[in-house]
């Protein structure tokens, strides 16, 4: 936590960051919260082959994360870091899963590729399960971000959080397919009243804090 605390996104000043009571009160208590879940997940990998899927899924939240805080900065909604933290934690139950499935990752992930369903439903036919629904288990478990919760259980509600957090999930996920349809950037661009030149401009700024804070996350030595 000390060491994320000292990146360039969360300390601006000069000063380096000593101990968890300065990095608690630079942060705040809840995004600490987010961030030991995220890394002790992290932490629990066993393998390198499942180390690089990993560092796509966190960079992928991150985008999400920093972008959904920017939107909601830009809408001047109240509590940006609300969205901050549902971004975080919106793979986590995917990234949990592949922490945990050691040298069987490979032959898991590649039976999943074989079944031609929709995502979720080849997840559920496979495991038994959809990633989504275990990051609403392991959420509501630790009560935590209900913002993601009702993103993912409720996605046609009107709630202003909930569908920053949706749209920017859509936009992250576009501008990381090779075959870009810009569908969610045009959606993302019309709901929030702003030209497509703009609204890119504002993912793609989100872009290299992601990278960095990526780095943050998984090298900590």
């Amino acid at each position: 936590v000390i060491h994320i605390a000292n990146c360039i996104y969360y300390n601006r000043t000069s000063l380096p960051i000593n101990d968890i009571r300065q990095a608690v009160l630079l942060i705040g208590f809840d995004k600490i919260l987010a961030i030991c879940l995220t890394v002790s997940i992290v932490d629990t990998l066993v393998n390198n082959n499942t180390l690089c899927h990993i560092t796509k899924l966190m960079k992928r939240s991150l985008q999400t994360a920093l972008l959904a805080k920017s939107i909601a900065e830009k809408l001047e909604l109240p509590h940006p870091d609300d969205l901050f933290i549902a971004g975080l934690l919106h793979d986590f139950g995917e990234i949990a899963f592949w922490s945990l499935t050691g040298p069987s990752g490979d032959e898991i992930a590649s039976e999943l590729e074989k079944i031609s369903l929709p995502d979720e439903d080849a997840q559920r036919a496979l495991l038994g399960v959809s990633f989504k629904e275990l990051t609403i288990g392991l959420t509501t478990r630790w009560r935590h971000s209900p913002i993601l919760r009702l993103a993912v259980l409720e996605p046609q509600i009107l709630d202003p959080y909930v569908q920053c957090l949706i749209q920017s999930n859509n936009v992250v996920l576009e501008f990381n397919d090779e075959n870009v349809s810009l569908k969610g950037l045009h959606s993302l661009a019309n709901w929030m009243k702003l030209s497509v030149d703009e609204t890119a401009e504002l993912v793609k700024s989100q872009y290299a804090k992601s990278a960095e804070l990526t780095h943050y996350y998984l090298h900590r030595s």
